[in-house]
């Protein structure tokens, strides 16, 4: 199964992709706090609403930090550096 991706340099540009293509999911690196708005427009936009979003984070260490994300709309929250194989599952 081929699969496609689409890096994006900025949440502007990863955002209009996403609601020009509609993703079956959205990875995208999340900082505090200022990276947690584009976790809610996905969240709040009808055309990404439902698509999975992956987090990842290097500062979601604390379990309130990654309750955060979930609030905000994550899915799941990955703590960086990430093993490939936490992302194929």
């Amino acid at each position: 199964m081929a699969r496609r991706y689409q890096v994006c340099s900025d949440y502007a540009s990863a955002l209009e992709h996403a609601r020009a293509r509609n993703p079956d999911l959205i990875v995208a690196a999340v900082g505090y706090p200022e990276d947690l708005g584009f976790v809610a427009a996905i969240r709040d936009d009808p055309a990404t609403q439902f698509t999975p979003l992956v987090a990842l984070t290097a500062v979601a260490s604390e379990p309130a930090d990654q309750l955060s994300l979930y609030d905000n709309g994550a899915d799941a929250a990955l703590l960086k550096p990430i093993k490939t194989e936490a992302l194929r599952a």
